[in-house]
């Protein structure tokens, strides 16, 4: 290996004298989440400062752990909070060709949609966006087999394979997608993986991609930034058998602690150590490509037509026209995607659909009929509002099912609200049940009603507020949730005025003296202001009253047959 020039060496030497200063601490996201790569990956995170392009470079080294020999699945790291604007860097391959190269392709993503390389999204195409998108320059994309010392623990299984990938995104902070500073302590990442996606054999770089799996699928990463900044170009170090250095996973790191600039200055001190970065960093007088320096293999995420990166990078890519990485891409759509969406993706819209469909349809309607008038004097109130409410159950049972089916885990916090009202529903359908067996026996109210109504009021709101987190965990835009959000509110205050004017119109039909007259006459005397069936306990229609105790008396005859009537009509 040539020698640096005398120049270069001094200015080496005066860098490495200055570590103290620099306060350099290393940052590093490891998570080992189980066999053959639900997500077993770590991540190494430093930056440096170029003087000659006067932006600051990311410099990343990310190790993806693969068991069984297995050629299935992809990894992602992105920057950005949400998917919607995220730079992302998606990686996937064969570790068991002969050449096993790990495609690493450059995407981004419009709102709730599958990830396409960044020149195929129009809103980065647009003139605001000129000089904003950053150029990647890949450095090592390949699988190697793996001889660490990590095992993992619950599977006593040591990794295959370990696939390694190497790159500079230069220029990383001016990226406009989504905020990303060089300068923040606590800079919002993303990663997100699918461990058994079978590409057959068709590793592209504009290869369709099946969605993660919520739970063990994705997370989020804040990464302290400001103190990564190295004085010289350099990968950060990866120790699998370590967690987290420098960031946490929810919510801005603590400062840096002496320990972790010490470390930092070791490794500056001694980065010529590691080959990889000696070779990299180390320029001949000869013309040796430098990478650090040279940017003949720098990928702009805006790629040209007909090409998918560097030559070194992305072989497959750059050998194939448009035409046939088209012809790809429609052959991964028809085996895995519908319109462009996985069969999964459809699955969590069809999850949604159903239980809005119960909730802002199923059981309001329940609802309805139980205190329709026009229902009530027909007599078929109660057995119109159990069956619409039964139904709706059945669709909620086939929309959690289909959740579960699609979940990996449960670790949200709309699977546990999800749960929560399911077990709501079926404590509702319970004391439903036992109320009406009651009253029929007791011919009054009981605690049971009062228990049906006030958790019907709090599962109802609780059920909407969960359809929209559902939502936000899917990315749909806002303008989207803002019409869910009014049509919930619309509903609640709807019945909560129709319910109100209901007990209205009933007392001052029925009249407010000749209930307080029926009550006065005993426990279970007032069983003909109150249908067994109405589970809210208001008064019922007694317009056609005259005062006196005969009428009353007749009345309530007349309502004790018409309630042995709908008993004997709801036992069948």
């Amino acid at each position: 290996m040539v020698l640096l020039p005398s120049w270069q060496a001094v200015y080496a030497l005066i860098v490495a004298s200055a570590t103290i200063a620099s306060a350099y601490r290393p940052v590093q996201h490891c998570k080992q989440l189980g066999d053959n790569g639900h997500y077993s990956a770590c991540t190494s995170l430093t930056q440096h400062y170029n003087q000659t392009t006067a932006e600051s470079d990311l410099f990343v080294r990310y190790h993806w752990y693969k068991y069984k020999d297995s050629r299935n699945g992809w990894h992602a790291f992105a920057l950005g909070k949400q998917m919607a604007g995220a730079l992302m860097f998606i990686m996937y391959g064969d570790p068991t060709t002969p050449t096993p190269e790990m495609t690493i392709s450059v995407r981004s993503a419009e709102g709730h949609h599958p990830p396409q390389l960044v020149k195929d999204i129009a809103i980065f195409n647009r003139p605001e966006a000129e000089n904003r998108i950053p150029e990647v320059t890949i450095i090592t994309n390949t699988f190697k087999p793996y001889t660490g010392a990590y095992e993992q623990p619950e599977l006593s299984l040591k990794p295959t394979h370990v696939g390694i990938a190497e790159f500079i995104v230069r220029g990383y902070s001016k990226w406009i997608g989504s905020a990303v500073s060089n300068v923040s302590t606590a800079q919002p990442m993303l990663w997100s993986s699918r461990y058994d996606q079978d590409f057959q054999e068709d590793y592209s770089v504009d290869r369709g991609i099946e969605m993660h799996a919520f739970g063990l699928g994705f997370g989020f990463i804040f990464a302290d930034l400001l103190n990564a900044e190295t004085p010289v170009p350099m990968f950060g170090a990866i120790n699998e058998l370590s967690g987290h250095k420098g960031l946490v996973e929810i919510g801005e790191p603590a400062p840096p602690t002496a320990a972790e600039i010490s470390a930092g200055e070791f490794a500056i001190k001694n980065y010529r150590l590691d080959p990889v970065n000696a070779d990299l960093a180390t320029s001949s007088g000869d013309g040796e490509h430098n990478p650090f320096s040279d940017h003949s293999n720098t990928t702009p995420s805006t790629v040209p037509e007909g090409h998918g990166g560097g030559s070194e990078a992305q072989p497959n890519s750059s050998s194939t026209s448009d035409a046939a990485n088209s012809t790809n891409q429609q052959a991964a759509q028809a085996a895995y995607t519908i319109r462009g969406k996985t069969v999964r993706d459809w699955l969590w819209h069809l999850h949604g659909f159903i239980l809005c469909c119960t909730f802002f349809i199923g059981y309001p309607l329940g609802i309805y009929l139980l205190r329709s008038s026009k229902q009530q004097a027909a007599g078929l109130s109660f057995n119109y509002h159990w069956t619409v409410q039964a139904l709706a159950t059945v669709g909620l049972a086939i929309g959690i099912f289909i959740g579960y089916l699609q979940s990996r885990s449960i670790s949200l916090t709309h699977q546990y609200v999800g749960i929560f009202i399911a077990f709501c529903i079926g404590a509702q359908m319970l004391l439903g049940w036992r109320h009406h067996v009651k009253f029929l026996s007791a011919k009054r109210k009981t605690w049971l009603s009062k228990m049906h109504i006030g958790l019907g009021r709090v599962v109802m709101p609780l059920a909407f507020v969960n359809i929209l987190s559902g939502m936000k965990l899917r990315h749909y835009g806002w303008f989207t949730m803002l019409l869910v959000l009014a049509l919930a509110v619309i509903e609640i205050v709807f019945f909560a005025v129709y319910l109100r004017g209901s007990h209205v119109r009933r007392n001052k039909m029925g009249g407010a003296a000749v209930a307080e007259q029926l009550k006065a006459q005993g426990p279970g005397q007032d069983d003909d202001a109150e249908e067994y069936f109405q589970l809210a306990g208001e008064d019922d229609d007694l317009s056609d009253l005259s005062d006196g105790e005969d009428a009353i008396s007749k009345k309530r005859h007349q309502k004790h047959e018409e309630n042995e009537r709908l008993a004997k009509l709801d036992r069948v």
